[in-house]
């Protein structure tokens, strides 16, 4: 697709030029020119005519097979602009079936938003721990226990691309800490920091 798009200016020069060539022959002979200037006509009406045919049906071909670096499941994660309040801090802890690569679309899914957690996207690596307070919203696998984060499983808000999103409960002002070498901590359902 790209490549078509792109040789299409070069072929336009090149379509120009020759038309250009063809026109002056013509103007030199008063009789046969008329009919070079048809047959320049002709010509670049049928390069035009399949140009745009092989363009549009490389460009089907491209769109009918769907998003090309995500699942059309895992496109599902952009819905989570809609679901995040602006200004809202989330935390993103990445699922372990997915590609490095779909940790981007989360990141450009919640772009604007503060993130924490540890973990890799396609092009840079998130590496942030802001824990006071906790974050308003986790973004979690979805066989992952909320509890372990500090978040209620009542208090999911989101599902979809194998992922929960969960709202901070009312009145929590801190959860512990996370644990070193990029692991984080596990946290019983209801315990109190001390």
């Amino acid at each position: 697709y790209k490549g078509a798009t792109f040789a299409a200016p070069l072929l336009a020069l090149l379509l120009g030029a020759g038309v250009a060539a063809l026109w002056r022959m013509g103007a030199r002979w008063r009789l046969a020119g008329w009919g070079v200037r048809a047959v320049a006509v002709a010509a670049i009406g049928l390069v035009l005519a399949l140009n745009i045919a092989t363009v549009r049906a490389i460009e089907a071909r491209y769109t009918a097979a769907g998003p090309q670096l995500w699942s059309l499941d895992e496109a599902d994660a952009l819905e989570l602009r809609a679901e995040v309040p602006p200004a809202a801090s989330v935390l993103v802890v990445p699922p372990p079936r997915h590609p490095v690569l779909f940790n981007s679309l989360i990141s450009y899914a919640l772009l604007g938003h503060a993130l924490s957690g540890r973990y890799p996207t396609g092009y840079n690596r998130i590496n942030t721990v802001d824990n006071d307070p906790p974050p308003e919203m986790a973004l979690l696998p979805e066989e992952a226990a909320p509890g372990d984060y500090g978040y209620r499983p009542a208090d999911l808000r989101w599902a979809g691309a194998d992922r929960r999103l969960y709202g901070r409960a009312p009145g929590v002002q801190y959860h512990r800490v996370f644990g070193r070498n990029g692991s984080y901590a596990k946290v019983t359902p209801g315990a109190r920091p001390y």
